[in-house]
């Protein structure tokens, strides 16, 4: 409908200056609205800003979707329900300037070592430091997505296909691997939307963290080391 939380995100989004197009991931089994509802609905003043619709399921890799059609230097990825205002996408983008070459972002997570288990551990609780940021709101040079399929094992990227929740451990650790330091966070956002979990059970949820703990340790192993850094502070 015209107030879905994706129309709001696109008014805000297609409106900012440094937008220049918006790239519409279209996942449902239903048929996307006509281009001209995107920009009736989303309100879009900004005459120079491009929209198309990129059709695709649920298992469909969006970083490959970006290495495939972007043309942008750099990339605002958003899932749907995030909730940001032009605020807070403003300074994400100001920061983002700042540090270019390194991910930005809202949600951050952290990795460390379970010296008992003798294991990596991936973890989203609350902490001074992080080594990465989840990929519900980030901005990032577009560069690598498609550094991530011409240079990532073919191994690594089949592993990932079945858990594309992994996926931004693995953008993360890619990233790193290349600028050797950690991700930005912005602002206090643990998490930035109430249907982020609601579509899942408990089950569900405790399957995907358990599964987040295999895909770390997958992925060390086959890159032959821990790229990921952890900030000295948050």
């Amino acid at each position: 409908s015209s107030n879905s939380n994706v129309f709001k995100l696109i008014q805000v989004i297609g409106n900012l200056p440094f937008t220049s197009e918006i790239i519409i991931i279209w996942r449902s089994k239903a048929s996307p609205p006509p281009l001209q509802d995107w920009q009736r609905f989303g309100n879009i003043r900004r005459k120079k800003t491009k929209i198309s619709i990129l059709i695709g399921n649920s298992t469909d890799d969006k970083i490959k979707m970006i290495a495939e059609n972007c043309k942008s230097d750099n990339v605002l990825l958003l899932n749907n329900d995030v909730v940001l205002n032009n605020e807070e996408l403003i300074f994400m983008h100001q920061v983002f300037k700042e540090f270019p070459e390194r991910i930005v972002g809202f949600t951050p997570r952290l990795h460390h070592w379970d010296g008992e288990a003798k294991s990596w551990r991936y973890t989203s609780k609350a902490s001074f430091k992080l080594s990465m940021i989840g990929t519900e709101a980030v901005m990032f040079a577009a560069k690598y997505s498609r550094i991530f399929y011409s240079v990532l094992p073919r191994k690594t990227l089949h592993y990932m296909n079945q858990f594309l929740h992994c996926q931004d451990i693995l953008l993360n650790m890619l990233v790193s691997s290349i600028t050797r330091a950690a991700p930005i966070k912005v602002g206090q956002r643990s998490r930035l939307s109430k249907a982020e979990t609601a579509n899942f059970t408990k089950e569900d949820l405790a399957t995907k963290f358990q599964e987040k703990q295999s895909c770390i340790n997958r992925f060390v192993e086959d890159l032959g080391e821990m790229p990921l850094v952890a900030s000295q502070r948050s």
